[in-house]
């Protein structure tokens, strides 16, 4: 390794490396992996760009050398770093977020007295830009209202759809699996207060098609703003990206509750207008979006978190109810390391 001792060591452009409180980690988008190592390796990685390997292990005793060259054992036994005599020739990888739609994605709610005007929501945004949209029905959802609403997304602007009703024996596992095939919008379909948890996924290659049952029941949008590992996004650049700089759950999103209320999500209390007698795009004033940037760096507790870039937001249910509060729904604690 004589040799490449002069050389400068990087970490290939699509692993990240993120420094929290009491340990740091490397999120590895191509692999779709987290590695975890310790703050001091992440130090010496954001050295690597402005000095040599040798120029690195020259600042360290013979004994700090072999617990300094252990790390770079780490570090080449993942696949996670490479050597250049040219580190310029390979700039970290560009994370700036922007996106032409006025508004991304947007969650519905909807309940038995629910009249929401789905058509010239619909209309409203493709208008607005909106590719991802999550419907959440809190009551029986008849079977031929659910098909009449798949129908009126036929040829919308909706790029990706998840539905979730309440379970009942008519909504069997092939019924669902030809839902799916008919209509390829469909991303999730998560049926609730079902007779136990089981998930099966029918077009894994495109990350569509896949059906959910949970036991446990969905009576509200109180239910909403967990956050969970399992829920960690680390596989794609500009979500990472968007993550860093602007907030993870609300950025460009529009929610409407189940009584039309337009608000930046269906659970925050803040009413912007209503569906049926106000433009969506009329509502998305300045203060609207001030919540789109209130990101993880401003929050207490994920500003520490190693975290923080690859998981979810809520500002709905926060500690002490503050707007850059903890989500009080996250039981990790950066400092200790540990999920409660």
């Amino acid at each position: 390794m004589g040799n490449e001792n002069h050389k400068y060591l990087l970490l290939f452009s699509n692993c990240i490396p993120v420094k929290g409180i009491s340990r740091s980690i490397i999120v590895d988008i191509q692999q779709n992996e987290i590695f975890f190592i310790d703050n001091h390796l992440y130090e010496i990685i954001n050295e690597c760009r402005e000095k040599s390997w040798q120029e690195i292990l020259d600042e360290y005793d013979d004994s700090s050398q072999e617990v300094i060259n252990h790390y770079l054992e780490f570090l080449q036994t993942n696949e996670l770093c490479m050597w250049t005599e040219n580190p310029s020739y390979f700039p970290p990888l560009d994370l700036s977020y922007d996106s032409p739609s006025i508004v991304t994605n947007a969650i519905i709610d909807v309940k038995a007295f629910s009249d929401h005007p789905w058509v010239q929501i619909f209309e409203e945004f493709a208008s607005l830009g909106c590719r991802d949209l999550q419907i959440r029905y809190y009551d029986a959802l008849p079977m031929e209202d659910l098909e009449l609403l798949l129908s009126r997304l036929q040829g919308s602007f909706i790029k990706s759809i998840e539905l979730m009703f309440p379970f009942q024996p008519a909504y069997n596992k092939k019924y669902l699996q030809q839902l799916t095939e008919k209509n390829v919008r469909i991303k999730n379909i998560i049926l609730h207060s079902a007779p136990s948890d089981e998930i099966y996924s029918y077009d894994p290659g495109r990350g569509m098609g896949n059906i959910v049952f949970i036991k446990k029941q969905i009576d509200s949008n109180q239910h909403c703003g967990i956050i969970n590992k399992d829920y960690f996004i680390t596989d794609d650049p500009r979500t990472f990206g968007e993550f860093k700089y602007f907030n993870s759950c609300l950025n460009r999103k529009i929610g409407i509750d189940e009584n039309g209320n337009i608000k930046n999500c269906p659970t925050l209390p803040v009413v912007y207008g209503n569906i049926r007698k106000d433009k969506i795009k009329d509502s998305i004033t300045d203060q609207f979006k001030q919540v789109w940037t209130v990101n993880k760096d401003q929050i207490d507790i994920c500003k520490v978190c190693e975290f923080r870039y690859v998981c979810s937001d809520c500002r709905a249910f926060t500690n002490q109810d503050s707007p850059v509060g903890k989500p009080s729904k996250c039981g990790y604690d950066p400092y200790q390391m540990e999920w409660n």
